[in-house]
């Protein structure tokens, strides 16, 4: 769905996946470069909430979108300052939404990074 959005909105969109939140993090520290993370809750080790959590300890402002099978973890995604929530399966329509609210927030930005979980 995601290059799908950058295929209808004319928009370069890199992704990059991990196995876990910890290759995540260790990759992050020599290369900050990205400008959204995707997460899902159950993610091995260290969920999505605790990645997430670790990342706003350090200060981190990365921009942060949840997509889960979850509703537990609603409420924490406010605490994380997460830019949204969304339910599996994934609507089209709202990812879409989300992500050109994304795009308002970092106008001058032509490409955008996303982590995925794998």
């Amino acid at each position: 769905m995601l290059n799908e959005y950058g295929n209808e909105h004319g928009v370069s969109l890199s992704f990059e996946t991990f196995a876990s939140a910890e290759a995540f993090l260790f990759h992050f520290e020599e290369d900050k470069a990205f400008d959204l993370l995707v997460l899902d809750i159950e993610m091995g080790d260290m969920n999505g909430m605790e990645l997430a959590r670790q990342l706003r300890k350090q200060n981190h402002d990365i921009k942060l979108l949840f997509v889960t099978g979850y509703t537990d973890y609603i409420g924490q995604g406010y605490e994380v300052s997460a830019m949204d929530y969304i339910l599996k399966p994934v609507k089209k329509e709202k990812l879409f939404a989300v992500i050109d609210r994304f795009r308002k927030a970092l106008p001058d930005k032509k490409t955008y990074l996303f982590y995925i979980y794998n």
